[in-house]
């Protein structure tokens, strides 16, 4: 997760978890061990935070921590299908200017079966308010609220790891899956029509679509200082198929194709590479260099000359060297 970056419910408040990395303990192809910083082997470092599991095997992570509240404030405003488009407008204008303490994702999706909905895909604007204040979080949910009056409503506090783990088995242990994504640096009418569309077409239970807040600490790191792709985005759709019959590959995949290249159609350029799955369908190497774009590929490619010439480290989304 941290490798290729760690975008999740802290992203806004405190960056992504490659942010909070401050040293990495790194045994090398040629069974060399290194700690790679600021301070000692800085290009590793910079490689590291972003360039995935090309360079070597991390063995250790030191961090700095983020203080959390006891409870935070957790709210899934859920939509019918007829409300999708108003929604995500709504989610649109209401998104522009939250604190940095707000965090939020749009998921469209199946429920789950434990929760009796039926198998139609619902749409819910997840949304947690990370800091004890719980009044000025529930003020500006109630804002969202009022905006577009949800078909149905969870919200009040929950501990950290409940809410962090609350959709924990969206993928099931064996499944097949194909994930893409794509960045975004406003949602205007065009996007907006374009994700609806996505959205409309799921293939069934196990896809969803995914639309991530970014802004706050994340957008604050400047664009060169790690080797993540993509800080000018301010949302990022992702798109998560998972499905059990090998028989159903050739229409997942069939979607997940259509998908892309509507959204690639309006996207920022790069690709967030853990929500990226390889398909082998070209080299991989040259989806890398699309993921990452030419500028930091090149530059991800010099530092693997020296770490790694020999490609042992292959596996992932490859920089070839």
């Amino acid at each position: 997760m941290t490798l290729g970056g760690g975008v999740g419910w802290l992203s806004r408040k405190a960056g992504l978890s490659l942010d909070r990395l401050e040293a990495a303990d790194v045994l090398l192809a040629d069974g060399r061990r290194v700690r790679a910083s600021e301070e000692e082997h800085r290009d590793l470092f910079w490689a590291l935070r972003g360039g995935g599991g090309n360079f070597g095997v991390v063995t250790a992570f030191t961090y700095r921590a983020v203080p959390m509240p006891e409870t935070v404030l957790g709210a899934s405003l859920h939509y019918r299908r007829a409300q999708w488009r108003r929604a995500l407008g709504a989610f649109e204008r209401w998104s522009r200017d939250l604190p940095d303490e707000l965090a939020a994702v749009v998921s469209i999706a199946s429920p789950p079966p434990e929760d009796g909905l039926g198998d139609a895909p619902q749409l819910a604007i997840h949304s947690v308010w990370i800091d004890e204040d719980h009044a000025r979080g529930e003020a500006l949910i109630g804002a969202l609220r009022r905006a577009l009056p949800p078909d149905r409503e969870l919200s009040g506090p929950v501990s950290w790891e409940a809410w962090q783990g609350a959709r924990s088995e969206a993928v099931p242990t064996g499944a097949r899956g194909l994930w893409r994504n794509a960045s975004f640096r406003s949602l205007d009418e065009e996007v907006l029509d374009a994700l609806a569309a996505v959205a409309e077409a799921l293939p069934g239970p196990g896809a969803s679509l995914d639309l991530h807040l970014l802004g706050g600490a994340f957008a604050r790191v400047p664009e060169g200082a790690t080797a993540f792709p993509h800080r000018g985005g301010r949302l990022m759709v992702s798109i998560h198929l998972a499905w059990q019959d090998p028989g159903e590959d050739a229409r997942f995949r069939a979607f997940a194709e259509r998908a892309a290249a509507e959204l690639a159609r309006l996207r920022e350029r790069g690709e967030y590479v853990n929500f990226r799955s390889i398909e082998r369908t070209r080299p991989v190497p040259e989806v890398t260099r699309e993921a990452y774009g030419a500028e930091t590929y090149r530059r991800l490619q010099r530092i693997k000359q020296i770490y790694d010439p020999g490609n042992m480290f292959r596996r992932t989304l490859n920089v070839a060297p």
